[in-house]
């Protein structure tokens, strides 16, 4: 019998914090942070990256972050939402043309406000890291807080040409690592 437990249900002391580290690193798991400790110390103490992490799609995220962003979305919708009430209670002298497009263009813009109410925030923070990154003195000495989580990816082994192109497709990528094309462009034409 295997007992699953959820951070709720156990007793943490106060003053403990816990970062999750995902994907490519020697130890993935949670691990509990001292006050203070960075980003850099964490992933050095536990050993550091596998040979196929690819640091450049790193993926930072921390929960207080993610409460701000979704207050901001919050108050943007909000605002935005009384821009457009304000433009559809205006009194105007339209022809029934002009109303009746009026009224299209204002439920559409409602419609776009239930979807913009519907978006998460993710409490993702950019790292800066170059596509090049490939070794843990690239990341930023961040220091960390409860909740914070790391998600390394392994290096891809295919790009994917997708958009206006002739062939839409997934490729290996030969020769070098991501990495090593800093400038790879694609040029699509019509």
């Amino acid at each position: 019998m295997v007992t699953i437990f959820s951070q709720s249900d156990m007793q943490v002391p106060i003053g403990q914090q816990f970062v999750r580290l995902e994907g490519e690193f020697k130890a993935s798991g949670v691990y509990q942070v001292q006050p203070g400790e960075s980003l850099r110390h964490l992933v050095a103490r536990v050993g550091g990256f596998t040979p196929q992490a690819y640091l450049y799609g790193a993926e930072f995220t921390r929960e207080s972050v993610r409460e701000d962003q979704q207050q901001r979305l919050d108050q943007y919708v909000n605002d935005l939402e009384k821009s457009v009430e304000r433009g559809a209670s205006s009194q105007r002298n339209l022809t029934p043309e002009e109303a009746l497009a009026e009224r299209q263009s204002v439920e559409g813009q409602r419609r776009l406000l239930d979807k913009l109410r519907q978006l998460k925030a993710t409490g993702r923070i950019v790292l800066e890291l170059k596509p090049s990154s490939n070794s843990l003195s690239d990341f930023p000495d961040l220091v960390l807080e409860d909740g914070d989580r790391l998600l390394v990816p392994f290096r891809p082994a295919t790009v994917n040409v997708i958009g206006s192109v002739y062939n839409t497709n997934s490729f290996i990528m030969q020769g070098k690592a991501f990495g090593e094309y800093p400038s790879l462009r694609f040029t699509a034409r019509a």
